[in-house]
């Protein structure tokens, strides 16, 4: 009486069901819909304003570009007499212009405002401070107010993808339960 049915071929005659029938399909479903809803839920509680630091604690320090590294997300720099090393990131907005002001800039002077932590890349040996603000000559490239507007810019995703998987995450439950009970009848 349980049998399972084979899947409907073209012109049968017979839907397709949404609910699965093997139990293995039942509990990936069921275990899908839980890793959606906790990743919902925690993308749910991000904050835009996550990861800006205070203006108030930003350092600064001047001096000529030493050396500079583009990556996929950013650009690497350091400063002639410097120990720290810098990134920019491309979560702060506008990195063409940033590349394009840091290109073949040997003999001018940088100026950065950058945050005291440190954060270590997967690809680099090195510790970076995330640059914040930008001054090459003195020209203003990018501000704080700039920088801090894009990185929450970018923050404001996260509730979006939350009620994504959120939903998600109900929707497959949903189909587990019922693929469950139906089973049983």
């Amino acid at each position: 009486m349980n049998e399972v049915q084979p899947p409907a071929r073209p012109g049968s005659g017979r839907r397709p069901s949404i609910f699965p029938q093997r139990p293995y399909a039942i509990a990936l479903l069921a275990f899908f819909s839980l890793v959606g809803l906790a990743l919902g839920i925690y993308a749910l509680r991000v904050n835009p304003r996550d990861g800006i630091v205070p203006e108030s604690s930003l350092l600064e320090t001047s001096g000529k570009l030493s050396v500079m590294k583009e990556y996929l997300y950013g650009v690497r720099f350091g400063l002639v007499g410097i120990a720290e090393k810098f990134d920019y990131s491309d979560k702060t907005g506008d990195i063409a212009t940033v590349r394009a002001a840091l290109e073949g800039l040997s003999i001018q002077t940088v100026t950065v405002r950058y945050a005291p932590q440190t954060h270590t890349a997967l690809d680099s040996k090195y510790a970076y401070h995330n640059v914040w603000a930008l001054t090459v000559d003195n020209r203003e490239i990018r501000t704080y107010a700039q920088s801090a507007a894009a990185w929450g810019s970018d923050n404001r995703i996260g509730p979006w993808v939350g009620l994504f998987f959120t939903v998600g995450g109900v929707l497959l439950a949903w189909v587990a339960f019922w693929s469950f009970f139906r089973r049983k009848l």
